[in-house]
């Protein structure tokens, strides 16, 4: 059930965004079952054709530390 509605999540993002090629996951990696949820969130992302790109946090206060870090595969302007 998780799988599935991981799969339909990433599935709706693509169609809301026409598209899409990659997708960041901040992903939680506290809790003990976090390497099941990377590798549903990587299965559906194969499926679509999308780039998954994870990001480990470890709780809520490294929350704000991914977003701050530069994207390094993006040219700077």
């Amino acid at each position: 059930m998780v799988s599935d509605l991981t799969g339909k999540r990433l599935e709706l993002l693509t169609e809301a965004v026409p598209g899409l090629s990659r997708v960041a996951l901040l992903l939680d990696t506290g809790p003990p079952n976090w390497h099941a949820q990377l590798h549903d969130h990587a299965a559906a992302a194969r499926e679509l054709g999308v780039q998954l790109l994870p990001l480990e946090v470890h709780g809520p206060d490294a929350f704000a530390g991914p977003s701050r870090r530069p994207r390094r595969d993006t040219p700077r302007h």
